[in-house]
């Protein structure tokens, strides 16, 4: 079902961002046909203006002005045309386009219509431009047939129109990234909504569980103890005293880690700065797991080799860290837990690598193993108990001594967790 939602949600996300871009393309695309026939319609005004004027142009020292289209035949514009100077028609082009703010370069030529043949031409190598060009006038008050026609041509018109409209383009290109990035944002929102409620669930389930067995486990040891046969037997209510020690022992020290994490969200945790070994640190943090890796037969091999042990940590701490990360190797292990813990130094700190040969954890986990509530997955979800909160606990204090926390894994190879620790916390 929430899948379903996701899908719907993420269609309808696209199917909006995709009808926003259209609408936006297509007034990109309106902005630039408008823009053009605004500067088509510029240049024709200007260029009737110039064929109204051609007239007054003295085309010879000598020449008398220009009285008028109507005089003029044929053949006298034949004899004419070749003592037009085109530069000074040019110029006064130029002075039209000035007056409508157009300030471009631009070629030209008198040529025969439709024959296309070229009378005067500013610049042959843009002949064929400027034959194809819209923007020409008749020169029909020089000769009343529409057969001679004055041509222009602007090769950096597209440019213009373009560089006009690209602040509005870059505008709507922005908004458009805007979109996708907030789409985007608001779905990684739900993925990560939806797993942490996973995560959430997974870890009461496991709460749940971790809690339920030693309750049972104590209950049962109670009812035992009240017991007249077995209250009698001295030996019998020591063992089920015992019993009930060590499952209260491990009911406090769930709901300690449980609080340890609560302080940690809060920001509430006060780090106790001082000189520490870490050597004696991690002996500490190995105390609980003694027993127990007797009784799994399993072995805990120490190589202290970093020759400079002491550095600014809190103590109390590091020995969680150590603690939780045994704890770790040891659920995650395959038969007898074999667990290597090994220092050394290099000249900043001091660098501690835990190294277990367990089950091992994938490629796609390895960036989520510090994040709170998450899980490796196991098949059984008690398999491996636990809430998901040592390595988050960890990287936090880890971080809080401006250390660094890194793992390799192979799944079913075991894996490896460095540790590195400064001599010197400069928080």
């Amino acid at each position: 079902m929430e899948k379903k939602r996701l899908s719907v949600l993420i269609i309808i996300l696209a199917i909006t961002l995709g009808g926003i871009m259209i609408i936006q393309l297509y007034g990109i695309r309106n902005a630039i046909q408008f823009q053009n026939e605004q500067f088509t319609g510029t240049v024709e005004i200007g260029l009737r203006n110039v064929s109204n004027k051609i007239y007054e142009i003295q085309v010879d020292t000598n020449a008398q002005m220009l009285q008028g289209c109507s005089h003029i035949n044929e053949f006298e514009w034949m004899e004419m045309l070749p003592l037009l100077d085109l530069p000074k028609i040019e110029r006064l082009i130029d002075q039209e386009f000035q007056k409508s703010g157009l300030n471009l370069t631009f070629e030209t030529a008198i040529y025969d219509y439709p024959s296309t043949k070229i009378y005067k031409i500013s610049n042959p190598e843009f002949e064929e431009e400027i034959l194809a060009s819209l923007h020409h006038v008749a020169l029909n008050c020089l000769f009343d047939k529409d057969e001679f026609r004055l041509s222009v041509y602007f090769p950096k018109q597209m440019s213009v129109i373009l560089k006009s409209v690209i602040p509005w383009a870059f505008i709507l290109f922005l908004l458009i990234i805007v979109l996708i990035i907030t789409f985007y944002k608001i779905i990684m929102m739900f993925l990560y909504q939806k797993q942490l409620t996973e995560m959430k669930n997974d870890f009461v389930n496991n709460m749940t569980h971790e809690f339920k067995t030693p309750i049972a486990t104590i209950s049962l040891a109670t009812d035992m103890l009240l017991k007249t046969e077995v209250n009698s037997a001295s030996c019998q209510v020591e063992r089920y005293a015992k019993i009930i020690g060590d499952e209260n022992n491990r009911l406090k020290s769930r709901v300690e880690q449980v609080l340890h994490i609560t302080l940690v969200d809060k920001g509430n945790f006060q780090m106790k700065m001082k000189p520490a070994d870490i050597h004696k640190i991690i002996e500490e943090g190995l105390k609980p797991y003694r027993l127990l890796m007797r009784k799994q037969k399993g072995t805990i091999n120490l190589n202290f080799n970093a020759t400079s042990p002491t550095l600014i940590a809190d103590p109390g701490h590091l020995e969680n860290v150590v603690s939780n990360l045994v704890d770790n190797a040891i659920k995650y292990s395959i038969g007898a837990p074999d667990i290597t813990l090994e220092t050394s130094n290099n000249s900043k700190g001091v660098l501690l690598v835990v190294q277990d040969h367990g089950i091992g954890i994938g490629n796609e986990y390895k960036h989520d193993v510090f994040k709170r509530f998450f899980r490796v997955p196991t098949g059984d979800i008690h398999d491996a108990k636990g809430f998901g909160l040592g390595l988050y606990y960890v990287k936090t204090i880890i971080d809080a001594h401006n250390g660094t926390i890194n793992v390799e894994s192979q799944p079913g190879k075991g894996s490896r967790f460095e540790v590195f620790l400064p001599f010197e916390n400069q928080s």
